[in-house]
């Protein structure tokens, strides 16, 4: 014979079942928005000033030869 369940037991059984599928899809948010964000900084924040920048500078060296290169 079929043993006759509690009136309380099948809305505990669905409220777990919710609580792991909610879990499940929390860490999948969660995971998925560091993965999209990796890498970008905030809007706010200014990047940090490189003291040796690289690339070009106008120097007193490259003056100095800039006006000797006139024609």
């Amino acid at each position: 014979m079929k043993k006759e369940r509690e009136p309380g037991q099948d809305s505990r059984r669905g409220f777990l079942k919710k609580l792991a599928l909610l879990g499940a899809s929390m860490t999948v948010l969660a995971t998925a928005t560091d993965v999209v964000t990796e890498g970008q900084g905030r809007a706010d924040e200014e990047p940090p000033a490189d003291r040796e920048a690289k690339g070009y500078r106008l120097t007193a060296h490259i003056r100095r030869y800039y006006e000797t290169a006139r024609m």
